[in-house]
């Protein structure tokens, strides 16, 4: 359990707080910039338990995902092929959204390029996390 456990709530956080910067800080201009596309503060703030819902599902897959891979034999190369992966997927539905919805092409760039960004750093974390001692 505790394999498992530790991993979960490591990865959560990374999500968590990777998300408050990214979304919170680094993009809070854009998000502005198209305000009429989103939903209020006031809203988004009742909303806050299915933001976590969705990231805490997020960490759950990719924990799984990492623990039934070769977890033992894992190593940098192995974290980067799957950080990179679990981005590419988890990411495959922004060039969607923005060909039938009206996103700025901009943001969606920035979406891919920072939730990239996320999955790799959540996947050296998982790695550090999980790693062998004698490794």
């Amino acid at each position: 359990m505790k394999r498992f456990l530790i991993p979960l709530l490591a990865t959560f956080a990374v999500i968590f707080v990777t998300d408050m910067v990214i979304h919170g800080m680094i993009l809070k201009p854009d998000y502005e910039a198209s305000k009429a596309l989103w939903r209020s503060d006031a809203e988004m703030q009742q909303c806050m338990g299915s933001m976590m819902l969705g990231q805490f599902m997020l960490a759950l897959g990719m924990v799984l995902f990492w623990l039934r891979g070769s977890v033992e034999k894992a190593n940098w190369q192995s974290a980067f092929t799957f950080g990179l992966t679990a981005g590419l997927l988890g990411l495959a539905y922004i060039p969607i959204f923005y060909a039938v919805q009206p996103l700025p092409s901009t943001l969606c760039v920035k979406w891919v390029v920072f939730g990239l960004s996320q999955t790799l750093v959540t996947s050296v974390v998982l790695f550090l996390v999980t790693r062998s001692k004698k490794a």
